[in-house]
């Protein structure tokens, strides 16, 4: 059976308009935050600061005026997220396994992407060694 957001992701172009319409909001917020710590950072900061913003800045207008492009490229660049992710995730379960260790991540989106510790197992058990 279909899951209705994902209904609605395929054959509605409003809401490819609103994330990109969104998105661009954001970077141009994010561009102005950029500039206005400019008056309060040293040198070297400042030029990193004047990048980040002018980055922001293009992101942001290339984002309202090109929604369909950037609604792709910000979904390309999340699934690349999500799979280093999971990469991450494996490895990290892997060498907890082989070292012995308590904490085993559950393969469920609601424990290990929203930061629920139900779904693993030894949390409430371990006492850590520092």
């Amino acid at each position: 059976m279909a899951r209705f957001e994902l209904l609605v992701f395929q054959w509605d172009y409003t809401t490819v308009y609103a994330i990109s319409i969104l998105f661009g909001c954001v970077a141009l917020f994010a561009a102005v935050n950029e500039f206005a710590q400019i008056a309060v950072s040293t040198t070297g900061w400042k030029i990193v600061h004047v990048i980040l913003g002018v980055l922001f800045v293009i992101a942001g207008i290339w984002a309202l005026v090109h929604p369909h492009a950037a609604f792709t490229t910000l979904a390309a660049l999340i699934a690349f997220f999500f799979l280093f992710k999971g990469i991450f995730d494996l490895t990290v379960a892997f060498v907890a396994k082989e070292r012995g260790q308590a904490l085993t991540p559950v393969t469920s989106p609601r424990s290990s992407h929203l930061g629920d510790t139900r779904g693993v197992r030894g949390v409430e058990n371990r006492r850590w060694k520092t």
